[in-house]
């Protein structure tokens, strides 16, 4: 026979399992990238990302744009946490053979979604703009001499001013 403290640690932990089961939603994320007033380029990639606060965050899903600017992920989501995406675009990057990625990352609360139809479970974030920043978002390169030159955007320049000169 199995001692009475086994049993009731497999109750327990079988109890937070099925509590996690019920507060999780099977959801469909769908959207529409575009790039100043330009669709994007195929072979843009959409990654969605859960939030750990205590390790490194978890990749769930990821896709590629062939033709189309949009995208869809379809993934079961808990309502408690927090997530976004990660989508690897050229968006603002001129140079043709560049080595450059701009990785825009695009936070969102499932609880605060306003989009969410509740019916079919689907959020509809419509037009993501890449060329605007987000907090989080940043532009890597392979090659350093591939990196795009920074416009005067005042701040930028302030702090340009403060490393160079």
């Amino acid at each position: 026979m199995y001692p009475i403290y086994k049993v009731k640690t497999t109750i327990i932990l079988l109890i937070i399992t099925l509590s996690f089961i019920i507060n999780s939603e099977i959801i469909e994320l769908k959207g529409y990238l575009k790039c100043g007033r330009k669709h994007v380029s195929k072979n843009t990639i959409v990654e969605l990302y859960k939030v750990s606060h205590f390790s490194e965050d978890k990749l769930i899903k990821q896709t590629s744009l062939s033709t189309s600017s949009s995208f869809t992920i379809i993934a079961q989501l808990y309502d408690e946490i927090h997530y976004y995406f990660e989508i690897i675009s050229k968006c603002g990057i001129e140079l043709l053979n560049s080595t450059c990625h701009k990785i825009t990352r695009y936070p969102f609360d499932l609880l605060l979604e306003e989009e969410l139809d509740t019916e079919k479970k689907i959020i509809d974030f419509s037009t993501i703009f890449l060329d605007v920043y987000y907090d989080g978002s940043v532009i890597k390169c392979t090659n350093k001499t591939h990196f795009p030159p920074i416009e005067d955007k005042g701040i930028i320049k302030t702090i340009e001013n403060l490393f160079y000169n």
